[in-house]
């Protein structure tokens, strides 16, 4: 299993650097661009595919489901091109919004405050390597947070633990239904997953949020169990 979790991680590496190096780049550009996916992934964690949907970049008290992507519906202008870390993300657009930063401390404040004092920033970093294409302006916006994730940029059991509760307690005021684990895992686990394990939290962690879903969708906490 764990064989069949690197393989997925691998293939979404090789995605996002066959989206950051082009063709047309010299030998020179292609280097530098390689080297600079190696840093984002030492700050930011490998590339993903989705997020947990209590993850800081993705949760917002307002919304009554379990989104695993930026988008509007969370804060977030639509972008056209994109790369997600576990910790952040690259927008690769050919101009920068204007207004990205004030869209960031808007976001900011509102989840810290929902968080209940889980201390954590979000940040916007310009990336100056050529990426993609010329001409592309690379912003990084990547979370920093008040306390130290685990090797692999994983965030710790208590942190994902508190997030996880947090969120599911929030949309259990509007929904009445819940998912079994298999369904549910990808939202709590984020995208590369195996049964309990995934580039956002190591395999016991997952155990342990695997174990409490379950203690609260036995108990009626979040809701009756969907069929």
């Amino acid at each position: 299993m764990v064989i069949q979790l690197k393989t997925q991680e691998d293939n979404v590496f090789q995605r996002a650097e066959s989206i950051l190096i082009d063709e047309t780049f010299t030998n020179e550009e292609k280097e530098a661009a390689k080297s600079c996916l190696s840093d984002l992934i030492t700050e930011v964690g490998p590339p993903i595919t989705a997020y947990p949907f209590w993850h800081p970049l993705v949760w917002r008290p307002s919304i009554s489901d379990y989104p695993t992507l930026p988008s509007e519906r969370n804060g977030f202008r639509h972008f056209e091109n994109v790369i997600y870390f576990s910790q952040g993300f690259l927008i690769l657009d050919y101009s920068r919004d204007p207004e990205i930063e004030t869209q960031i401390d808007k976001i900011h404040s509102l989840v810290e405050k929902s968080l209940q004092g889980r201390h954590f920033t979000l940040v916007a970093e310009p990336i100056d390597t050529v990426l993609r294409r010329h001409g592309v302006k690379p912003l990084l916006v990547k979370c920093e947070y008040g306390f130290e994730l685990e090797e692999g940029e994983k965030f710790p059991s208590s942190a994902a633990m508190r997030f996880m509760l947090t969120g599911l307690l929030e949309v259990s005021r509007v929904s009445d239904r819940s998912e079994p684990w298999d369904v549910f895992r990808q939202f709590v686990l984020g995208c590369p997953n195996l049964t309990a394990s995934s580039p956002f939290v190591t395999r016991e962690t997952g155990e342990l949020l695997k174990k409490v879903y379950h203690v609260l969708l036995q108990s009626g906490a979040i809701g009756s169990e969907s069929y």
